[in-house]
């Protein structure tokens, strides 16, 4: 355990211990002497104490999109063994929660408690001597009629009003990886210090001395916030929209779609910032652009520079510029889960889905520069009468994210090739040619109004569907069981590699 990470866990509960709604249950355990929230609705056994889990902190310009719907008709789809022992049926709603293996540490208790205290005390230290020189409080008498936070929740109108603060997608930060590969960009990566005390407290909000560190003499003395911190529900979106002020003053210009997402040009330079909370991405193919960026970030904030990206968002990043291959591992944060759950030695078993439900399964996948950067496999909501209907729906959902991925790549300014007609690759050839057509057949008479929009968006040539024979269909993987061979040939194509 090191003292270096942000000891985010230890701030949360340390400053606030707030519930994250007013509904639900509160438990104590025997160390906690602070409420823990727990969702409503979760059936647990009285002999077990619940505490919930902690809070996890290659570019074909040609070919701007190539996208793949795929269904696998429920009722006669292979059955996929893995996983872990279960029963033959798997009833939607039953699940049991016994109780939570928690690795992270939670309370200032716990830290006390643990062998590694040494090191935690170190970084509470840290933290603490970081909120004295910001000022981020300072210690009064409580008002008459104020409750510190602590002992209630934050309550919406008084304590707070919006909270709402952009979070970047999975896809955007993928798509981005993949116009890096191709372009060969510089890939660094910069971490914010205390990242909400940066934003501005509109809102009078009084707390509990930290525990473990309260005034001696004056423990009837509460908090009185000047600044954000951890845990207060508006502290994300202060930041954000500082951050965001300050940047757009300095060149950048925000991505319409993707909000956390900046894009700055000078002459034929350019540089990307991607914010995720306190983690910042630039990519740049200029180096001198690059540095000037991270000297303007260091006026305004305090920024500790981690050099050439490696590891963001729980995924590591590795790189073999002379080839032009940029890799992302997730091996680390799968192996923590399987932990997590006690399944790191599973072996393969029935797959714990629903029989017989009558419902196909849809998916897609979206490929950029040689590799896969957005994909779905989702059983469909509604049960449909035909194998083209399935399918056909399928194009649906295909058609919604390829517009989202059009308009995204759009506003990076950097693909020209994405202006160009998007083909989408159907394996059925009734959906293809219902999709072109305004020919009525009986098996269409029962499809919803709103799936019309694959129609509308063929007949103004923004998309254009074409057939595919079932053997070369990349997405079969997401929605069926295939021979091994076939699987691995197109788990390949995907640009996916053994770790």
């Amino acid at each position: 355990m090191s003292s270096h990470g942000p000891p985010r866990n230890y701030c949360e509960a340390l400053k606030t211990n707030l519930k994250t709604c007013a509904k639900g249950t509160k438990l104590r355990d025997e160390v906690n002497v602070d409420p823990i929230f727990v969702p409503r609705e979760i059936p647990f056994g009285e002999e077990h104490v619940v505490i919930p889990f902690p809070t996890s902190h290659v570019l074909n310009v040609d070919v701007p999109i190539v996208q793949q719907p795929a269904t696998n008709q429920g009722e006669h789809g292979d059955q996929v063994e893995f996983g872990i022992p279960v029963d033959d049926t798997v009833v939607d709603g039953e699940h049991e929660y016994d109780g939570y293996d928690v690795s992270d540490l939670v309370t200032h208790q716990e830290a006390i408690h643990c062998p590694q205290f040494t090191y935690w005390k170190e970084a509470m230290d840290d933290e603490m001597n970081s909120m004295y020189m910001n000022g981020v409080w300072d210690v009064v008498e409580l008002p008459h009629g104020c409750k510190p936070v602590g002992c209630y929740s934050q309550r919406e109108g008084i304590d707070f009003k919006e909270t709402f603060s952009p979070v970047l997608t999975k896809d955007s930060f993928r798509v981005i990886m993949a116009i890096v590969a191709h372009f060969d960009l510089e890939l660094h990566q910069m971490d914010v210090k205390t990242t909400f005390l940066n934003g501005a407290l509109d809102e009078d909000v009084y707390m509990e001395q930290p525990t473990g560190f309260t005034e001696v003499g004056n423990e009837h003395l509460v908090c009185k916030l000047n600044k954000l911190i951890y845990g207060l529900k508006q502290a994300s979106r202060q930041w954000y929209l500082k951050f965001d002020r300050i940047i757009t003053q300095n060149g950048f210009k925000e991505n319409t779609v993707d909000r956390c997402i900046y894009l700055r040009v000078s002459g034929s330079s350019y540089i990307f910032l991607v914010l995720y909370v306190d983690d910042i991405l630039l990519a740049s193919n200029d180096s001198h652009l690059l540095i000037e960026t991270k000297h303007m970030l260091s006026t305004y904030f305090g920024i500790k520079d981690l050099g050439e990206a490696s590891y963001v968002l729980g995924i590591k990043i590795l790189r073999d510029r002379a080839n032009g291959v940029l890799k992302l591992s997730q091996r680390t944060y799968i192996e923590k889960i399987l932990r997590r759950f006690n399944m790191h030695n599973c072996s393969s078993a029935k797959a714990p889905i629903v029989k017989d439900d009558k419902k196909s399964t849809t998916g897609y996948i979206f490929m950029m520069a040689g590799g896969a950067v957005s994909w779905k496999s989702v059983k469909q909501t509604l049960t449909t009468s035909s194998t083209m209907e399935a399918e056909y729906v399928a194009c649906y959902e295909a058609c919604c994210h390829a517009m989202w991925m059009q308009n995204f790549i759009s506003a990076l300014g950097v693909v020209d090739s994405i202006s160009r007609l998007l083909k989408l690759f159907c394996d059925n050839f009734a959906a293809v040619a219902f999709s072109k057509n305004t020919r009525s057949i009986s098996s269409s008479k029962l499809i919803d109004v709103k799936f019309y929009f694959v129609k509308e968006k063929v007949a103004k040539s923004l998309i254009d569907i074409e057939h595919m024979s079932t053997k070369s269909m990349l997405v079969d993987p997401l929605t069926k069981g295939l021979p091994i061979v076939v699987f691995q040939e197109h788990v390949s194509q995907m640009g996916l590699l053994e770790a």
